[in-house]
């Protein structure tokens, strides 16, 4: 994560190979680690929708709340960049946030803030 983090494109080679297996990933560890990577790759829109789709479903679904932490984070910098995607995002980060699970509902709160919108 350092190094994709200091120097992105050394994901490039990774990033067919990561978005064929996205539905795959069902490990906890694995799964709060590609969103971190996704985040750096250089992303098509459809490559964009199918990541964010992924790390969306794993932050509402996958019981790891470090997972919905980092993967809310990887949804709201991917819509940062695609209004379809924040329209996409708002209710299901508003649910989220009324989950109840104290560090999602923080970082649903900074989410909110960082993209201007209203929980």
């Amino acid at each position: 994560m350092k190094v994709a983090h200091s120097e992105p494109a050394t994901t490039d080679e990774f990033k067919k190979l990561i978005l064929k297996n996205l539905s795959n990933y069902t490990q906890q560890e694995v799964r709060w680690h590609e969103p971190q990577l996704l985040v750096h790759m250089k992303l098509t829109p459809a490559e964009r929708r199918k990541a964010y789709d992924a790390v969306m479903e794993w932050s509402e679904t996958d019981a790891s709340k470090i997972v919905a932490y980092y993967g809310l984070q990887a949804a709201a910098n991917f819509a940062e960049v695609d209004d379809a995607l924040i329209e996409d995002l708002i209710p299901r980060l508003r649910k989220l946030n009324a989950r109840g699970a104290k560090s999602v509902s923080n970082r649903c709160r900074k989410i909110a803030k960082q993209l201007e919108i209203e929980l």
